[in-house]
């Protein structure tokens, strides 16, 4: 098993842009087996990751 894995979007991801419109999660926050990927407002991740000790934000350029 390898657990230094860290994902984490390429210049093709456009955080699945016509998932997210139709109000749905992007699919790799979906099919996350660990249930470990959020998408939201920035904000709030940003409030929830202060709980959450090693954790990592991405955010689009």
């Amino acid at each position: 098993m390898q657990v230094d894995f860290l994902p984490f979007p390429t210049d093709l991801c456009d955080l699945c842009a016509r998932r997210t419109a139709d109000g749905e999660k992007p699919a790799c926050v979906k099919h996350c087996m660990a249930g470990c990927m959020s998408y939201g407002d920035l904000g709030e991740l940003a409030r929830l990751m202060e709980t959450m000790p090693k954790s990592v934000l991405y955010v689009p350029r």
